[in-house]
């Protein structure tokens, strides 16, 4: 990926919308969780992160290998926990 590619994707209305909502999600919740899964057929395992934590705690919340919603739960247990 060169300057350009950069430059149209940081420019583009989706990806506005999507860093906008994450940051509103931030400002409310204190974390957003992104959820990387591979195609059915893949041999990897998905994972789930944080976003936001490390202003607060210094460190970012990583779950690899659960569904979505319990990797989500997990997380945001933790992140509850954490204050």
């Amino acid at each position: 990926m060169n300057d350009n590619d950069v430059d149209s994707v940081l420019h583009d209305s989706a990806f506005t919308e999507w860093h906008t909502q994450i940051t509103m999600n931030i400002a409310q919740f204190g974390h957003q969780l992104i959820g990387v899964f591979p195609e059915d057929d893949a041999p990897a395992p998905g994972f789930t992160y944080s976003i936001g934590l490390t202003h607060k705690f210094g460190f970012e919340l990583f779950v690899i290998g659960l569904p979505f919603s319990s990797a989500a739960a997990l997380l945001n247990h933790i992140a509850i926990a954490l204050g």
